[in-house]
C-alpha cells in the first residue's frame, strides 16, 4: 500500500478542548479514510505495523493514543498534523 493524501484535506486548523476530543476526531478521520479508500482493516493495521485489534481500538476510541503514536501514524499515512504549543 502507497501512501495516499486524505481526500477531505483541511485547510484550517481545528481547535480542541482537551485531548480526548482530539482522539476521537484522529480517529473519525482514520475510520474515514480507510473506508474511503476501500482498505480493509486487516490490510490497514499490516501497512500501519500494528494489531487489527489495535486498529479497531483506535478507531472506536477504545484506545488512549500517545502523541507518538499520533506522529507515528500520521507519518505513515501522510496526514497532516498542527500543534501549536
Amino acid at each position: 500500500m502507497e501512501k495516499l493524501n486524505p481526500s477531505s484535506h483541511r485547510t484550517t486548523p481545528m481547535e480542541f478542548t482537551n485531548f480526548s476530543d482530539f482522539q476521537e476526531h484522529f480517529a473519525f478521520r482514520l475510520l474515514t479514510y480507510r473506508l474511503e479508500h476501500n482498505i480493509s482493516q486487516k490490510s490497514m493495521a499490516d501497512f500501519l505495523g500494528i494489531s487489527p485489534v489495535t486498529l479497531s481500538k483506535i478507531e472506536n476510541c477504545h484506545m488512549n493514543l500517545s502523541l507518538e503514536m499520533v506522529f507515528h501514524l500520521c507519518e505513515i499515512l501522510n496526514f497532516t498534523l498542527h500543534i501549536i504549543l
